[in-house]
């Protein structure tokens, strides 16, 4: 599994995401708000789970690691979408095309780091996912 994820500048709600990812056919669990939970989609073998729970410490173990994040961001994230995918090209792609409309909606910044990029760039050729 790869992942990737979006910090947001705004506070999104796990049932927002919810709805996101079902609206685009989607399958969510029967309560998505259970930590853990993830809106499931995708077509074998290209499976996209997307986390319902928001908080920035899915993403930032500690304030110093927030801290940094905020400096490196430039603004003070308050929502974190993870985004895991399984290894496959197609996923990638249903993946990042998620997490770029999600950025149309709710702002911030992409970190591709779980998925051979890094914090607002994505992965080169190198990774295999033919970006």
């Amino acid at each position: 599994m790869r992942n990737l994820g979006l910090f947001s500048p705004i506070a999104v709600l796990s049932r927002d995401v919810e709805q996101f990812v079902v609206a685009r056919g989607g399958k969510a669990p029967p309560d998505c708000r259970t930590p853990g939970n993830s809106v499931i989609l995708g077509v074998d073998p290209d499976w996209v789970y997307v986390a319902c729970d928001t908080s920035i410490s899915n993403a930032c173990f500690d304030e110093e690691e927030i801290e940094d994040t905020r400096q490196q961001l430039g603004f003070d994230p308050k929502a974190y979408i993870d985004v895991h995918f399984t290894s496959t090209h197609g996923a990638f792609h249903l993946a990042e095309g998620l997490a770029r409309e999600m950025q149309t909606i709710w702002g911030g910044t992409i970190d591709y780091s779980g998925s051979g990029g890094a914090l607002g760039r994505p992965p080169g050729l190198e990774c295999g996912y033919d970006v």
